[in-house]
């Protein structure tokens, strides 16, 4: 969560943090697939990047089943 509030000047330096959260997310859930806390952060991330990032409808499919 923190790497996608750091401000960043450059859109592709933006997209990159918001991949790289998106990352270590998935790191956190392979670590503990109960951890619903990993689970909702992780939902998140795909949803900010979504809006954020004018990102493809993929990104809400992936934000609904992290979700889930």
């Amino acid at each position: 969560m923190v790497n996608r509030m750091i401000p960043q000047k450059e859109e592709a330096d933006r997209i990159n943090a918001f991949k790289l959260s998106i990352q270590l997310a998935n790191k956190a859930i392979a670590l503990d697939l109960a951890d619903s806390q990993s689970w909702y952060v992780l939902g998140n991330a795909h949803l900010t990047n979504f809006f954020t990032n004018n990102q493809p409808i993929s990104e809400l499919e992936s934000a609904l089943k992290a979700y889930k």
